[in-house]
This record gives structure tokens, C-alpha cells and sequence, in this order.
């Protein structure tokens, strides 16, 4: 679940695998992936339900985990890709028909230390 700054119910997440979206949509994404990139590693993919869905927090919640799991969500997926030389880090919302909504870059967690 994501909140806003003032602690309002933004969205909910859920974990997905590719084989849980419609290949229609999937195929889509693929073709953006393959255009946009060089190369590209999917880190991980979340299924997304947003309060543009419904108007309460409540039916959100509702909606989210009780309906059709293939109708009206978005799909937030997490990429390492290369463009040129360096892989980035990218997170990639597309739409539920595979439509790209929005493209945003972030740098991934360093450690200066081994972790045990």
C-alpha cells in the first residue's frame, strides 16, 4: 500500500509474475522493452490498483483483493536496462492494455560494506 504525504491511500501493490498478465498486454510491454532498451533485466513486477478506480479507501481495498484480477489495474514493473554503456534502474508504469504511463529513473541502493 502506498499513502500520500498526508497519510491518504494513494494505491495497492500486489506482487505478480509475467504469466499473470493478458498476453495481449504483455506482448505490448515486451515491444516497448525491446524498442527502449539494448538489454534488460525485469526485477520485479507488481500488479497496481489506484484510487482513480474507486473513491474510497474502503472500496479500494475491496476492489483490489475481491474482483477480477485482468480488469482496470495497471502494471508497475522494475527493470536494470542499458541504453548505452551503464545499466540504469527504471520504473516503468504501463497501463492494463500495455500503454506506457510513466517512465522514471532511480538509483539503486549502494553498500560501501559486506553485508552478513
Amino acid at each position: 500500500m502506498e499513502f500520500n504525504s498526508i497519510g491518504q491511500l494513494e494505491d495497492i501493490e500486489t506482487y505478480i509474475e509475467e504469466k499473470d498478465i493478458p498476453e495481449s498486454t504483455l506482448q505490448r510491454v515486451n515491444n516497448y522493452l525491446k524498442e527502449e532498451f539494448n538489454t534488460y533485466r525485469i526485477i520485479k513486477i507488481q500488479r497496481q490498483y489506484t484510487t482513480e478506480i474507486t473513491k474510497t479507501p474502503e472500496a479500494l481495498y475491496q476492489y483490489a483483493f475481491y474482483k477480477d484480477k485482468n480488469i482496470g489495474e495497471n502494471y508497475e514493473i522494475v527493470i536494470a536496462g542499458r541504453n548505452q554503456e551503464d545499466f540504469e534502474n527504471f520504473e516503468l508504469l504501463f497501463s492494463s492494455e500495455g500503454s506506457l504511463i510513466n517512465k522514471r529513473k532511480f538509483a539503486s541502493i549502494g553498500y560501501d560494506h559486506i553485508l552478513y
